[in-house]
């Protein structure tokens, strides 16, 4: 026994394990003590448990879970007891400190385990917590505090009635907003102001209400916004109802957006935000099977159930019957065949034309040298396409437009660099 009392770290393992002088009114209160030390047991058992299965990945995080709650052997239960027992590890501490009060535990001669349960204490809140500001999940991660800034050149003037009651309806809170589209220098002053950001815009039908969501890389807002409202090659459906309606019943609102340069990162951020977006709002003119998204169109499941039903399998059947076992005449074969003997063979400046424009491949890059989506949603600093007709849709131009750039510098748009691959 004097082995232990004679170091001051052995006196203190004899008087709490070995002697362990207890009140004379002790009671169950004392029991949560030890009561903490189960829940910690158990906490950190099937916390391994479940941190073998599961995968901290927002793609496949509640898959994980799934598999936790259906394949693992009693893993629901195991993700149960988790949960559960943490609520009453904190529930079981704050008892336990209000015992600790109450009964004066706080004083001589307990200041020291008083005071280890207070750095403890201090300890469990830092770790719970500890890197919520920098990696707790932010659902408007690509607006940020410059938005208070930009909101001042992006909102010069007060709304018309019309958009401010869209806007509240909806609950929306754009960063940019411009109407009158028709008047001249509209679609100039609306391409300068968007020409570096990217993010999330609407185009709102103001007698109608109704609006198409879209999503648009760094640098690329402006041609989204030529394309729905003035070009006719997004939107089929926004397209239509501007020629309807008239530009002067339209409003082009940026929803959030962001400067940051394009990656992949920023992609899936912006597809999140879009989904969202499309979800609450269901804005009528996104059917459209021909958008110009730099992402991709995105079809609700009413229009996939339609577009089924209007190509099922009996259609399908019902088509091919219209022919079936039906042959053409003699005479029509005779003329089919002597059109075809007698026709002429190809010049050889047709065959060269064809040679140019099929037989050759050709690499394209940004004038700037930046990384761009290419069609596979790839971000890529240069792209090689086969045949000018793959050039001209990826650029969206016309044909002689992609020769005369090859005649010439090879710049189209002032944005992009072609040239033919050697």
């Amino acid at each position: 026994m004097r082995f232990l009392k004679s170091n001051k770290l052995r006196s203190i393992i004899n008087s709490y394990i070995v002697d362990s002088p207890q009140p004379s009114n002790i009671s169950y209160m004392w029991n949560f003590g030890s009561l903490l030390a189960t829940c910690l047991g158990i906490q950190i058992v099937t916390g391994v448990i479940l941190a073998m299965h599961y995968t901290p990945n927002v793609d496949l995080a509640f898959i994980s879970v799934e598999h936790i709650m259906r394949d693992v052997n009693y893993g629901w239960m195991i993700r149960y007891l988790h949960a559960n027992t943490a609520s009453f590890f904190f529930i079981f501490v704050y008892l336990h400190i209000g015992r600790g009060m109450y009964y004066g535990s706080y004083k001589s001669p307990r200041i020291l385990p008083w005071s280890i349960g207070v750095i403890i204490l201090v300890l469990m809140m830092g770790t719970a917590f500890l890197g919520y500001l920098y990696y707790s999940l932010k659902w408007l991660e690509i607006t940020n505090n410059t938005s208070l800034i930009m909101s001042s050149i992006f909102l010069p003037f007060t709304p018309s009635l019309k958009l401010q009651n869209i806007l509240a309806k909806n609950k929306m809170s754009p960063v940019g907003r411009w109407e009158n589209l028709d008047l001249p220098g509209s679609k100039k002053r609306v391409q300068t102001a968007v020409k570096d950001i990217g993010g999330i815009y609407a185009i709102i039908n103001l007698v109608t209400g109704d609006m198409y969501i879209g999503s648009a890389v760094t640098g690329r807002i402006g041609n989204r916004f030529h394309k729905h409202l003035y070009g006719g090659t997004g939107s089929i459906i926004t397209y239509a109802a501007v020629l309807k309606y008239g530009l002067s019943n339209f409003a082009f609102v940026v929803l959030e957006f962001t400067e940051e340069h394009p990656n992949d990162r920023m992609n899936n951020n912006l597809l999140m935000r879009e989904d969202y977006y499309l979800s609450t709002l269901k804005p009528i003119y996104n059917i459209a099977p021909k958008a110009g998204n730099t992402l991709g169109v995105k079809h609700s499941n009413e229009t996939k159930a339609k577009m089924k039903i209007n190509y099922s399998s009996e259609r399908r059947e019902a088509i091919r019957a219209l022919n079936r076992g039906k042959s053409l005449s003699s005479v029509t074969v005779e003329k089919m065949r002597q059109s075809a003997l007698n026709r002429s063979l190809m010049s050889q400046e047709t065959r060269d034309k064809i040679s140019l424009k099929i037989g050759k491949f050709y690499l394209i890059n940004r004038v700037d040298n930046t990384d761009f989506l290419s069609p596979e949603d790839l971000m890529v600093q240069s792209l090689e396409l086969h045949t000018i007709k793959n050039v001209r849709n990826f650029l969206n131009c016309d044909e002689k437009t992609v020769s005369r750039a090859l005649k010439k510098d090879g710049i189209i748009k002032k944005i992009w660099q072609i040239k033919v691959k050697d």
